[in-house]
């Protein structure tokens, strides 16, 4: 399994890249569960809870235009810091070389589970730690950092930051990691349809 795994990524097959990000999101849930329990709590603890939806609409809107004011001077900055620095990079997923009739995999894969895994985590586990010790500012700076440098790529790096810094503060506002992993799964679904427009 571990060759066949491994040799697929390598040639950017779409059972293996889904496989993998299969499990992945299976391996993070099993561990947040296991966290969860050893420490006698549920999944409230991580943000898993009601939030108020009418109020929730209007910050949707803000963070969007926050989130284009905030990239477009973080673009500016950082080509002027980094000459070389493309921001244009196609973001490189495992799944570019997939048909058509397997659509609906890589929009599951890409769209729907990476919210899911990464805003419990990430929101959930990693900005509410270093919140706690570093204060709400620097927690959200250090863990959307973190969310951003798991992307491994320059220019995807750059726009999740700014995105993971939004998600905090729409996790802070609302108090629940859903509002989060909503707008989280409508970004990826808009940077999936504009990768499947430059094929």
């Amino acid at each position: 399994v571990a060759k066949w795994l491994i040799s697929g990524l390598e040639k950017s097959d779409v059972g293996a890249s889904f496989t993998l990000v299969a499990a992945d999101a299976l391996g993070s849930f099993i561990l947040m569960r296991h966290y969860l329990r050893r420490h006698h709590a549920g999944w409230k603890t991580v943000g898993f809870r009601g939030f108020n939806v009418l109020k929730t609409v209007w910050q949707f809107v803000l963070m969007i235009l926050a989130f284009y004011a905030l990239l477009a001077i973080a673009l500016v900055v950082v080509q002027a810091l980094v000459p070389g620095f493309d921001a244009n990079q196609q973001q490189q997923t495992g799944f570019e070389g997939a048909p058509p009739e397997l659509k609906l995999f890589t929009l599951f894969a890409l769209v729907i589970l990476p919210p899911l895994v990464e805003e419990p985590v990430f929101r959930g586990f990693v900005f509410p730690a270093l919140a706690k010790r570093f204060g709400l500012v620097w927690g959200a700076m250090f863990g959307s950092f973190l969310f951003g440098l798991a992307h491994l790529q320059a220019n995807v790096s750059l726009y999740t930051f700014i995105l993971g810094l939004l998600l905090c503060w729409l996790y802070v506002r609302t108090g629940s990691i859903i509002p989060g992993i909503l707008l989280h799964m409508a970004n990826n679904y808009l940077a999936y349809m504009a990768l499947s427009a430059a094929k």
